[in-house]
């Protein structure tokens, strides 16, 4: 009898507790990468169409978001969620929903990403948000690359000019041993043998490092790349796809409960009208397809070849996490690099708060 009524406790308990983290009538709450719904345009669209306010929480990486969903309480905290599609694997049983239609905007995606996203087998309650393309910032006036290159030839002709790699652990893994044959305990010595004596930075986004006369190239993502080449004093900056080490990787959004609030807000951020509107403001291309709307040339000079189908594209998605012990060894990796001695001196405290982005 005891037992009966301490588990009977317990669940009342629970039960408080997640009612405490439900959101509010009239309110949806997100979690969501950083920038993605800051425009006022968007706010504007949930409140017209839905009669609700959104609030959200924004990450910085992958690992970030990841942590976020580590608890019940937390993950229940949210009604949408805007996530990497490469730790799709690891969260899946948190964002399954019994009924949704969602999906059904898949069907006016452009022809290829609606075959790669119907290729996932994803719920109908999961759908892609925005699409990146990785590739290689570079200033022509210190630097010639080419599609050729491989990437121990980039860091060669950089010589001990400035490199900045983006801060993303997959893309790193990926950049150094896209292959996947170093063994994860090794990806740290190799790192440190192919970028040679560059001067090494981790950061994302724009910096004052573009605007230094010594700066070579950078990997980064195509939105974070369209931001650098337009905020950069630099005018001999360009931007390459490589067939070997450049992807595509989907950020997905997820509807987390049946709501009235929760279903209308998913759909208007998963519409046409929204997404064209993150594409704009962003730079990150829309499953739609309708990246010729956006009239900035920067814009259309980062994706040039992948509109042209220059090359074939990979895309780095949910395979790249099959488990949880594939992201911690993914972790290690990025502990054992970061305190590289070429990489943390460039870490201070000072220069943390230097390459703030802007």
């Amino acid at each position: 009898m005891r037992f009966r009524r301490f588990s009977i406790g317990i669940i009342i308990l629970m039960m408080w507790s997640l009612t405490c983290y439900a959101s509010p009538k009239g309110t949806v709450n997100i979690l969501t990468r950083r920038l993605y719904l800051r425009s006022p345009e968007i706010i504007s669209a949930v409140k017209n169409e839905c009669g609700v306010e959104i609030s959200y929480d924004e990450y910085y990486s992958c690992y970030e978001c990841l942590r976020r969903s580590a608890t019940v309480a937390d993950f229940y905290h949210y009604d949408i969620v805007i996530f990497p599609n490469n730790i799709y694997t690891l969260i899946k049983s948190k964002i399954k929903l019994g009924k949704s239609d969602l999906s059904k905007v898949v069907h006016e995606y452009s022809e290829d990403v609606r075959k790669h996203y119907v290729a996932g087998h994803y719920p109908h309650n999961v759908v892609y948000f925005a699409l990146s393309l990785s590739g290689f910032v570079w200033d022509s006036a210190v630097i010639q690359l080419s599609t050729g290159d491989s990437i121990v030839e980039m860091f060669e002709k950089a010589k001990n000019n400035i490199v900045v790699l983006n801060n993303s652990r997959p893309g790193l893994w990926n950049l150094i041993d896209n292959e996947r044959k170093v063994s994860p305990q090794l990806i740290a010595q190799v790192f440190g043998k192919v970028v040679q004596n560059a001067d090494i930075y981790i950061a994302d986004g724009y910096n004052e490092l573009y605007n230094q006369k010594e700066f070579a190239f950078a990997f980064q993502r195509s939105g974070e790349a369209v931001s650098i080449i337009k905020a950069t004093k630099n005018k001999t900056l360009d931007f390459i796809m490589h067939p070997i080490y450049s992807y595509v990787s989907p950020d997905m959004m997820a509807e987390l409960n049946a709501r009235p609030e929760t279903r209308c807000v998913a759909r208007v951020l998963a519409s046409k009208k929204i997404l064209d509107v993150v594409q704009e403001k962003n730079y990150y291309l829309s499953p739609y397809g309708t990246y010729r709307s956006v009239k900035d040339p920067i814009f259309h000079k980062v994706y040039r070849q992948l509109f042209d189908r220059t090359y074939h594209m990979r895309w780095l998605d949910a395979s790249f996490f099959k488990n949880v012990r594939g992201f911690a060894e993914l972790k290690d990796v990025w502990d054992k690099i970061y305190l590289l001695p070429k990489v943390v001196k460039n870490y201070s405290d000072t220069l943390r708060r230097d390459l703030e982005p802007l």
